[in-house]
């Protein structure tokens, strides 16, 4: 018979020996969650339902560590938001690389490229979703993203006097405002779409600055600047379900162009690996970290382009929030939201498309946070 001190709560006479409890739980007291939890708290350790609240609250008086979960988050998702360059006729034909994308075949890699980087073309081309904002080829084949600049605070330090004495105070913003360095990689696919995309992108802002070619003249108006970019990083948490964080910087434009790596020859190895991946620098200016702001922000981006979706009177009537069960039939198809409340990472599609491809489902019930 196991003896435990009675001050816990735990009774002698609270074993039921005339059941069979251990054959059919597993354990000879009952509530034993809660057993174990008071056992724990009986040797100095915090209570297990209970570990990350006095972990807050208040000091481990015997040093023995806190028991609270340590944080598991996923790299999660990243966006890019795509350029609105121009890319009309006579701005195309400024440059012989660019003439590619004046191919009328829609499902040509100039005509993807085109249709990709200039959304107020409306070019036609199958493979583009001409209503989403992201770049789906880099959110899907980005390896890697690194050179956040982490937020510090500049010091002033006083002269020393008499006797060494001297204090400091903070002596500047801890606002990332300024110039970061962002580097890229990416897993590149058959083709070399990756290469050429970057080609066009880095090309037009040349020419640009040359004034050579042109910008929309609503950029032109607005004093706007159309080959930039705003990358968004959604840190979630171990089930995919929420987001944690909503990291983003304000605007970046790419820099490198690995054309000269196809170049290289190597009769040891007949295949070329230094473009299997896709290496990228971005310049990109400031950053944004723990603020509510951006992910309204990425809401907002993320339905700019689909009609209706960004009015709450019309949002639900238009589209559909997806069940997680039905995630894998949509995915590639569907679009992110993240809730306001409830910080969860919502992928929607329009009904069109949901009745396509799963006839009329009721929503059931399901928990739409609202």
């Amino acid at each position: 018979m196991v003896d435990i001190d009675g001050s816990y709560g735990i009774k002698q006479s609270s074993l039921d020996m005339k059941s069979d409890r251990l054959g059919q739980t597993g354990s000879v007291f009952p509530k034993n969650d809660q057993t174990i939890s008071k056992l724990f708290a009986g040797n100095g350790y915090s209570q297990i339902d209970s570990a990350l609240t006095s972990t807050l609250y208040g000091v481990d008086i015997f040093g023995t560590g806190s028991p609270a979960q340590q944080t598991h988050e996923q790299f999660g998702l990243t966006f890019f938001t795509r350029p609105m360059l121009n890319l009309s006729y006579d701005n195309i034909i400024m440059d012989r690389t660019l003439t590619p994308m004046l191919s009328k075949e829609p499902l040509s890699i100039g005509r993807y490229v085109r249709a990709m980087l200039d959304p107020l073309g409306k070019w036609e081309c199958p493979l583009v979703d001409s209503t989403n904002i992201f770049m789906p080829l880099l959110s899907n084949t980005v390896e890697s993203l690194a050179g956040w600049q982490d937020p510090i605070l500049d010091t002033y330090q006083s002269t020393a006097g008499l006797k060494k004495e001297s204090w400091s105070i903070a002596d500047s913003s801890n606002k990332v405002y300024g110039i970061m360095s962002l580097s890229s990689s990416f897993r590149n696919t058959r083709g070399n779409i990756l290469g050429y995309l970057f080609h066009v992108w880095q090309t037009y802002m040349a020419l640009e600055y040359e004034g050579v070619i042109d910008p929309d003249p609503l950029f032109i108006r607005n004093f706007t600047i159309d080959y930039q970019t705003r990358i968004y990083r959604l840190i979630l948490d171990q089930t995919r379900t929420y987001v944690q964080e909503i990291i983003a910087c304000g605007a970046a434009f790419p820099l490198a162009n690995n054309a000269g790596a196809r170049g290289n020859f190597n009769r040891a190895t007949p295949l070329n690996q230094e473009v299997d991946t896709y290496s990228q620098n971005w310049q990109a200016m400031g950053a944004f970290y723990y603020d509510p702001a951006m992910m309204y922000a990425f809401n907002k981006a993320s339905g700019l382009m689909k009609p209706g979706f960004n009015n709450d009177s019309t949002r639900l009537k238009q589209y559909r929030r997806l069940w997680p069960a039905e995630y894998k039939l949509f995915t590639y198809r569907s679009f992110p939201r993240i809730h306001p409340r409830t910080a969860r990472l919502e992928w929607w599609v329009d009904r069109e498309t949901h009745a396509r491809v799963m006839g009329t489902v009721s929503y059931g019930s399901m928990d739409l946070d609202d």
